[in-house]
């Protein structure tokens, strides 16, 4: 039966000391129980090793992985994935809560859900700030908690190439997506860009329309911290640029590349204002090799 898989949830911790409890007992305390834990510490300057250490001592059954040095959250991640056995996966930052029925529901959505090729559930996402208070929703919702404007289904490729619309923490996916993709790109500074491009390739997206997950939105957070044109913001920018270039030769049809040329522009536009001209220089080339794409079609 569906409902008795074994899920694994990789928790990703880097200095959530503040957090990090809250965060793992809202994954023991879920309405599905067969779940296995698997924690990576990617060498928090804070306690959050020590949280860790003193919250298995109450909850033996996980997998620990303390980096001795910080690797990132896609190197970090990939290490837990090669040892999860679950038939699906979510990553969880460890600031993060998954509301009690998180993984019911997805599990429920995959089973429902009649797609082609079904690989990837997300849901709606409540945002709350460092104190636990509401700030929002990722999609607006109703009396009923239901969103107002149901995002996409399907084969969201031209989509997602077009526009951000997915909140990755609100995500449950087949292991066999990961396997396929070998888990996350470790040469780029962040994942999810790049997972939704090459998922959603041959994986359909299914909606499950419930806030099951609250996100918390910190001041020091990934994207908050960068400094306009600073080093990071430079490596985002550039691992955008290689993420489009893996999409440049995944396009298949008209449709998906006018969405690339979309994204191309969209991102000439921001790395332009950024003083980033060699970078500019490379999305210019792309688009015009994007412009003269032809696709051959096959007659039956």
């Amino acid at each position: 039966m569906h409902n008795s898989k074994l899920v694994s949830v990789i928790c990703l911790c880097y200095n959530h000391e503040r957090y990090i409890e809250e965060c793992l007992d809202s994954v023991i305390n879920q309405t599905h129980s067969n779940i296995e834990i698997i924690i990576v510490d990617d060498f928090s300057s804070d306690n959050s090793a020590r949280v860790i250490h003193n919250w298995i001592k109450k909850n033996p059954n996980v997998i620990f992985i303390e980096n001795k040095q910080n690797l990132g959250n896609t190197y970090s991640f990939n290490q837990a994935l090669k040892k999860a056995k679950g038939t699906y996966i979510i990553d969880l930052a460890t600031d993060d809560v998954l509301l009690p029925n998180f993984i019911e529901t997805h599990l429920n959505n995959f089973y429902i859900k009649k797609t082609s090729n079904p690989g990837i559930s997300f849901c709606n996402v409540e945002l709350i700030d460092e104190d636990s208070n509401h700030i929002g929703y990722h999609f607006e919702i109703n009396t009923k908690r239901e969103a107002i404007k149901k995002p996409k289904e399907g084969d969201l490729f031209a989509s997602l190439l077009d526009s951000y619309y997915i909140n990755p923490v609100g995500m449950m996916t087949k292991k066999a997506v990961m396997d396929q993709l070998c888990g996350y790109d470790e040469s780029l500074a962040y994942e999810d860009f790049d997972f939704w491009i090459r998922s959603s390739r041959n994986f359909d997206y299914i909606y499950l329309d419930s806030v099951a997950i609250k996100k918390r939105v910190l001041k020091n957070s990934l994207s908050s911290s960068f400094k306009y044109g600073g080093k990071q913001q430079r490596n985002m920018d550039y691992s955008t640029y290689l993420v489009c270039k893996k999409a440049f030769n995944l396009v298949k049809t008209d449709v998906e590349k006018k969405a690339l040329s979309n994204r191309i522009i969209h991102e000439l536009k921001l790395v332009t204002k950024n003083f980033n001209f060699p970078l500019s220089f490379k999305y210019c080339f792309l688009y015009f090799k994007t412009k003269f794409l032809k696709f051959t079609s096959v007659s039956i």
